[in-house]
């Protein structure tokens, strides 16, 4: 006796909806951590970013104040150069912590010793000069001018390296990506497959079954009606499934 079809096709589609639900859940999760850990990412270089130039602001603001101070001898110059001079080494600490990797870390202290260069030969020997007595050299101008390009040049490096990094990471989150997009494709073919086994067990279920032969046919000769369990002595027998009397034989069978 056949299994009802509820009951033989309950399990195959509580399977395929499973593995159908599962599929979007791991899509969803995947995508979603995938795209949680490239935004931190970011996060964190655009917080090196900005590290780095507010390690030029603060340079920047100090070489503007030791060059009006240098030329007027005016002392209020000295207060945003005070004020630049003390946030500094936050800055530099601040693009230290979020540098994204031991290169751009490298680069942010070859900065940091160009910048203590300028500083020690240029920024605080101008401004330890006396208030009201511009201290005009043209020698130490040059240097200066050299040593903050030297600052330029490495603050620069280190704005390119975060940016290869930036890179490198957006190309590393696009080649995930697609690598689980194709391995939930392959996925995918797993509710075909359950698919093709229900709709062959629905076409088994439903043709219906062929009944069975009680006793084989006997193949008459060509022309001549079949005979089946003749008693051809008593003159009774049947003919083609129908029964025969006595002298009702037919015209090919003689009486003996």
């Amino acid at each position: 006796m056949r299994k009802p079809i509820a009951a033989t096709l309950r399990p195959q589609f509580t399977w395929l909806i499973l593995l159908l639900l599962s599929i979007g859940a791991a899509r969803l999760l995947a995508g979603h951590y995938l795209t949680g850990v490239h935004d931190e990412r970011l996060r964190g270089l655009d917080d090196a970013r900005q590290a780095n130039q507010r390690m030029l602001r603060d340079l920047t603001d100090i070489d503007t104040a030791a060059l009006r101070y240098q030329l007027t001898g005016d002392p209020a110059y000295l207060e945003a150069f005070r004020a630049g001079s003390a946030d500094y080494p936050v800055a530099r600490s601040a693009a230290l912590r979020a540098a994204p990797d031991d290169r751009t870390r490298v680069l942010v202290r070859d900065q940091d010793q160009a910048a203590q260069r300028w500083l020690a030969q240029v920024a605080l020997p101008i401004s330890a000069l006396p208030a009201g007595r511009p201290g005009v050299d043209a020698d130490r101008s040059a240097r200066g001018k050299d040593l903050f390009d030297a600052i330029l040049t490495a603050n620069t490096a280190v704005t390119a390296a975060v940016e290869d990094t930036q890179k490198t990471t957006t190309a590393a989150y696009r080649r995930t990506g697609r690598v689980l997009e194709a391995a939930l494709a392959l996925l995918s073919l797993l509710p075909a497959l359950i698919a093709v086994r229900v709709y062959r067990s629905v076409r088994r279920l439903l043709t219906p079954p062929r009944a069975p032969l009680d006793e084989p046919a006997t193949i008459a000769p060509f022309g001549e009606p079949a005979v089946h369990d003749l008693d051809v002595p008593t003159g009774r027998g049947r003919i083609a499934g129908a029964d025969l009397g006595a002298g009702a034989l037919p015209d090919h069978v003689h009486r003996p």
